[in-house]
Formats: C-alpha cells, sequence, structure tokens
C-alpha cells in the first residue's frame, strides 16, 4: 500500500502546502489504479514463489517461465530477465525487485 501511496502522491502538480506529504483528490484515481496494479503484482510474485519464503529463487523464476509468457513477458532468455529482475544480485528477487521488473 505505501508503494502504491508513494507512486501517487505526487503525480499531479498541487498547490496545497500539504501537496508533497498526501495524496490529494485529484491524484485519488490514480491511488486506486496503483493499488490494484501492486495488489495484482503481489498475487503474480506469490504465484511463483512456490516455497513461500517471499523470496523467488533462480529455480522458481525458471519454473515460471511459461507463466510470465502468458503474462506477455519476453522469456526468450530467462537468464537475462533473472538478471535484470535480480537488481542486487543477491540471488533471490523480493516483491520490490520483482514490481521494479514488472513495471519497466
Amino acid at each position: 500500500m505505501l508503494r502504491a501511496f508513494n507512486a501517487a502522491k505526487n503525480k499531479v502538480k498541487s498547490n496545497s502546502r500539504y501537496g508533497a506529504d498526501y495524496v490529494e483528490r485529484s491524484e485519488y484515481r490514480l491511488l486506486l489504479k496503483y493499488l490494484r496494479q501492486y495488489f495484482e503484482y503481489w498475487i503474480a510474485f506469490d504465484q511463483i514463489d512456490t516455497d513461500g519464503d517471499r523470496r523467488i529463487s533462480v529455480r522458481e523464476f525458471k519454473y515460471a517461465t511459461p507463466q510470465l509468457k502468458r503474462w506477455g513477458i519476453d522469456m526468450s532468455d530467462p537468464d537475462a530477465q533473472w538478471a535484470q529482475c535480480d537488481a542486487d544480485g543477491a540471488g533471490k528477487i523480493l516483491f520490490d525487485e520483482f514490481a521494479n521488473w514488472a513495471i519497466k
């Protein structure tokens, strides 16, 4: 939820002194859009994370190749996609990394 809030709160230029700290009326629609988007990313992440440790291993990622293809992701080179998704190179993908990769 915080990710969606941060994505929405500064999308529309505000004249309010609180504009940078709050989602204003003009940004509310965007907040709802981002909430849905991040929820869908969480569902996808959870489906790929088959062992339930809230991290995706390279094995889980490659196993999910057919599913990722159905979602419209080019998986012709799973190793390259893994390298892009595992942004910190730690060998496990956390939700933040997955969401950032999915957004790109």
